[in-house]
């Protein structure tokens, strides 16, 4: 099979430290063009990771690539998704895809007019600790699901922005909630297989940004809740627990390797504790643009339109929400 085409749009600090680097070394895709709006950075870009085309407008990559990972400001992402899908290119968008369900609905509509594919890059769901929980998880290791705490985030400053447009309302569409919050939510969702609703939410303007910069909820589902925080201000835990009838594991976030697991049925863990399991597989970045080329090549998709859809709608209920707002 050739290797799908790939043009990546938008050359920021997640692009270059993730994506670009993803794409660049996948055998299944090939690394063709980058498009940023910033003609000098596009070319660094295109120089330093070796990439024959670079252009200005996303227009460009239209009969040049099978294929297009959008990794630019999140208002933009909706405009653009529709552009290269009407036009017959597949897209892997970053998240948050959407601002609101309805752009969402515009996406998947060019989608299905044009029969090229459409994924949200929600790298979670390739993680190789967060792959064998979920698998521990249907295979009921922990018995029915209780309990899931979650936490990601860290102090804004300490990680790399090329600009600020996640202080901006009108271009991300919220702050930390849409931003970092959305992962524990997908996360949330894939592991639970069932839809939630909005039990609490609380939010802080710690810096008086226009966005909240803090942010919790829970989501309550039919015979368990999720315990959700994220922050732009302080180190949080950045770790994912599931607790069930039986036991409990804990994933971390960015150490994907790790999972920790307790099962009071499992002999191990009477005799020793808390069990380490070393969890093989690709980089969740180097997955999930694996991933991506077999869906652009006709495989089946592993991040359900539906549960987007869902985890949109949840961050919409909670900023539409201003009474549970503190």
């Amino acid at each position: 099979m050739s290797p799908v085409r790939i043009g990546v749009i938008g050359c920021g600090g997640h692009a270059t430290l993730f994506q670009l680097p993803a794409v660049r070394q996948s055998s299944r895709a090939a690394l063709v063009a980058v498009v940023d709006s910033d003609e000098q950075w596009c070319r660094k870009v295109a120089k330093r990771f070796n990439v024959p085309q670079w252009y200005t407008d996303a227009r460009a990559l239209v009969g040049q690539v099978d294929a297009a990972v959008i990794v630019t400001p999140n208002f933009t992402h909706t405009s653009l998704a529709t552009m290269l899908l009407d036009n017959g290119v597949h897209v892997l968008c970053e998240k948050p895809v959407c601002t609101s369900v309805g752009e969402l609905d515009a996406i998947v509509a060019s989608a299905d007019r044009s029969g090229a594919r459409f994924m949200a890059a929600h790298c979670l769901r390739f993680s190789p600790n967060l792959m064998f929980l979920k698998r521990i998880i249907d295979e009921g290791w922990l018995g029915e699901v209780r309990e899931i705490r979650a936490a990601i985030g860290g102090p804004y400053e300490q990680a790399t922005h090329r600009t600020d447009f996640r202080r901006d309302r009108r271009a991300a569409g919220g702050g930390v909630l849409a931003d970092l919050g959305v992962h524990v939510i997908d996360a949330s969702l894939w592991l639970m297989g069932q839809r939630p609703v909005v039990a609490e939410y609380a939010a802080e303007f710690v810096r008086g940004w226009d966005v909240e910069d803090n942010a919790s909820l829970v989501l309550g589902f039919p015979n368990a809740r999720a315990w959700l925080r994220c922050s732009f201000t302080e180190f949080l835990s950045n770790t994912l627990t599931v607790r069930g009838d039986y036991g409990w594991a804990q994933a971390s976030l960015y150490a994907a390797s790790r999972l920790e697991v307790f099962n009071e049925r499992l002999r191990p863990c009477r005799s020793d504790g808390v069990q380490t399991i070393l969890c093989d597989g690709a980089p969740m970045f180097a997955g999930q643009i694996d991933h991506f080329c077999e869906f652009a090549s006709g495989g089946e998709l592993r991040v359900p339109t539906d549960q987007v859809r869902t985890g949109i709608e949840i961050v919409q209920q909670c900023y539409q929400t201003p009474l549970l707002v503190s």
